[in-house]
């Protein structure tokens, strides 16, 4: 009897255990064919799919696009605390919901961006050193140099600094934060409470960035002074930070001080490696 009891406890656990790799395999399989889906979708959108968490981001001409258009657009978005979002002066979002919730969760409004102002406070309850701020149009995540071309921030506020004719010359650029949970942007200079105004004009020329309220060349552009207007270095020769004025040399290419200026790279027949230590700024 006690042998029968084990048989069919074994045959139980063995069927469980199928029925539970099976489940598992068909959880795993839709999540491929979701996956799959949502790529067909963001390709036929020019929208960038993220496959480490299943984002669609707006690539840069998709985005301007939208946002240059007379339509007017769904923003939502979420701090790590507290986002507050101003259309024309007036509060309209103010959510301390700071993770990658679902869009239909998600505090929004909506903005023209041919004549709205759109304005955002963010706050961090810590320190801010690990601060960062999302911001979504359509629901799609926008992308990092929408941050960097089109928001100016500050971590003082003045009086009227949501209002449409506010003047912002001063203010600085966004810091762009890997180094926490959520990437995304904060103020150049990190404090627990920030300040940002959406600007519809590209803030700097191609090819530089705005950082602290100039625009300086960026990663592979360089100019006499480092600030804008910026060129793009020679094919194989790069620059490995912003405000450079000159490029490093490129794989099998040399100089005397390993960058183009003030001597020309030229090629390696053999190939050839620099050590470099000098900074770019």
């Amino acid at each position: 009897m006690l042998k029968l009891i084990i048989l069919l406890l074994t045959l139980s656990l063995t069927l469980s255990q199928s029925s539970y790799y099976d489940i598992t395999n068909m959880i795993n399989e839709l999540k491929e064919k979701t996956i799959m889906l949502e790529k067909i979708i963001a390709k036929k959108n020019d929208l960038i799919f993220n496959d480490k968490n299943a984002t669609l981001y707006y690539d840069d001409s998709s985005l301007k696009r939208l946002l240059t258009s007379s339509d007017s657009i769904k923003v939502s978005g979420f701090c790590d605390n507290r986002m507050m979002i101003y259309v024309n002066g007036d509060l309209m979002v103010n959510t301390e919901l700071w993770d990658y919730v679902e869009y239909r969760y998600r505090p929004f409004t909506n903005f023209n961006p041919a004549t709205d102002t759109l304005a955002i406070h963010g706050i961090d309850h810590n320190s801010g050193s690990a601060s960062t701020c999302i911001l979504y149009f359509n629901d799609i995540e926008a992308s990092s140099s929408f941050y960097k071309n089109h928001l100016k921030c500050t971590i003082d506020s003045s009086e009227g600094w949501t209002e449409k004719d506010f003047d912002d010359s001063a203010w600085g650029g966004t810091f762009i934060n890997y180094n926490t949970y959520w990437p995304g942007f904060w103020a150049e200079i990190f404090r627990p409470e920030i300040f940002c105004r959406y600007h519809a004009e590209s803030l700097c020329q191609e090819g530089s960035e705005l950082y602290g309220g100039k625009c300086w060349c960026s990663k592979n552009y360089k100019s006499e002074n480092g600030q804008s207007p910026c060129v793009p270095c020679d094919d194989n020769d790069f620059t490995t930070s912003i405000g450079s004025s000159m490029c490093l040399c490129g794989k099998n290419k040399f100089s005397t001080n390993g960058y183009d200026t003030p001597n020309s790279c030229e090629s390696c027949p053999g190939g050839c490696f620099i050590l470099l230590t000098t900074n770019l700024y």
